[in-house]
């Protein structure tokens, strides 16, 4: 396996205070490994096949704020994974995100980056799945890696999800905690369903949760923070390799300032010029409404390139 991906974006905003242009390097990344087909063990069990990959790179724009410097080279995922032909079972290991919600490529939108899946946020993990034509089962015990937002924190995340023709309806729970009682918690549902060749809908809604001084992982009282996260997407190709969509963002933090509610209703084009190549524009008109600082409202727009092979 030899694949890599290069993803820049230039980024609008204009609000009442400020406006601002800004050109983020997103993301470099090299990914190596192997993908074995088939094999038969000494036992004479056939597997169907099983996979060992890395993938690295600088953190560039997308590293934490005030964490190391962007020429850093970070392993952002590895794992090896196999799967057995006679069976729906399957197992992967290693620093990956783990199965939760939407399958979505863009890492920004509410339930990716407000939850715990932001680029280079990969924890470790341990994740096994049962796979059938109508339901899918999976399980996974996770440790937060360094510098990310469940960092030493140890528990588990658990995602199914039943499916029918196009459609694929789930539901997914994250929970995990350090040895001082600090916990993060999350739980959601979500929805993708394809229309015929050219609809297709993305929907998700999720609670996360932090709490302090918590007992035991399981335990739900001393929450000190809460933050719902909702993003529904629903597109159409018009054209070849070119396709519109409409994007709807939720987030509303509820905590000692008085909560805020933002709400980001969007459109978008995808276009594919080229072989491996995607260009990405979207304008987005953001409602910010907080009890502590008011109303206020403002334009966001950005254009992103994203190269892969």
């Amino acid at each position: 396996i030899l694949a890599g991906m290069a993803r820049a974006v230039q980024v609008f905003t204009k609000s009442p205070k400020a406006k601002t242009y800004k050109t983020n390097n997103m993301q470099l990344d090299i990914e190596l490994g192997f993908d074995l087909e088939r094999f038969t063990d000494v036992n004479g069990i056939d597997f169907k096949g099983w996979h060992a990959v890395t993938t690295f790179g600088p953190r560039l724009d997308s590293s934490i704020p005030g964490e190391n410097e962007t020429t850093t080279i970070d392993v952002r995922r590895w794992w090896v994974g196999f799967w057995r032909d006679d069976n729906p079972f399957n197992f992967k290991v290693g620093k990956l995100f783990p199965e939760y919600g939407l399958y979505h490529p863009n890492h920004n939108i509410p339930p990716r980056k407000g939850t715990f899946f932001n680029h280079n946020e990969e924890p470790h993990i341990i994740q096994g799945s049962y796979l059938t034509d109508l339901w899918d089962f999976t399980l996974s015990l996770l440790e937060g890696s360094e510098n990310t937002i469940l960092r030493d924190k140890r528990g588990f995340t658990f995602t199914t999800a039943y499916k029918h023709d196009q459609a694929r309806f789930g539901a997914s729970v994250l929970n995990a905690k350090d040895e001082e009682g600090r916990a993060d918690f999350s739980a959601g549902v979500f929805a993708q369903v394809g229309y015929g060749q050219f609809f297709y809908l993305l929907g998700e809604l999720d609670v996360k949760d932090k709490y302090e001084n918590t007992e035991n992982l399981l335990s739900f009282d001393n929450r000190v923070d809460r933050k719902l996260l909702g993003y529904a997407e629903i597109g159409w190709e018009f054209e070849k390799a070119t396709q519109a969509y409409f994007l709807l963002e939720y987030t509303d933090k509820m905590n000692e300032d008085g909560g805020r509610v933002i709400r980001s209703p969007g459109i978008g084009f995808l276009f594919y010029p080229i072989t491996h190549t995607e260009v990405a524009i979207q304008y987005m008109r953001t409602f910010n409404e907080s009890e502590t600082y008011g109303s206020a409202a403002g334009d966001n727009g950005f254009i992103m390139l994203n190269v892969y092979f």
